[in-house]
């Protein structure tokens, strides 16, 4: 497979382990109902183990404001005994998204 970590939003390496089932992955995510479960083309990245508790702690765990996220919404997900997960830490992105002034890719 052809990963490419950094371009998924990763600042180091992750490691690929398989889920043991226990797990929940929460998502941070807009207004529009169709993004709730996230664009099926890419690896998940917009998915944590770590459930946020306010707008800024979302983007303090998974950086997604520059990416025009306006976080309104924290959905859990369980996750299927075996599936794939991408375990490493989020590149922080450009601290001025907090503003409302940055857009990412």
């Amino acid at each position: 497979m052809n990963f490419d970590w950094r371009e998924n939003g990763f600042a180091v390496l992750p490691s690929l382990r398989p889920a043991t089932g226990n797990e929940s992955l929460f998502r941070a995510w807009g207004g529009d109902p169709k993004r709730k479960w996230g664009n099926s083309n890419l690896s998940g990245v917009c998915f944590s183990l770590d459930e946020a508790k306010s707008r800024r702690h979302a983007e303090l765990l998974y950086s997604v404001m520059e990416y025009q996220n306006p976080v309104r919404y924290l959905t859990r997900f369980a996750v299927k005994q075996g599936t794939p997960i991408w375990f490493g830490r989020v590149h922080p992105g450009d601290p001025r998204a907090l503003l409302g002034g940055v857009s990412g890719n």
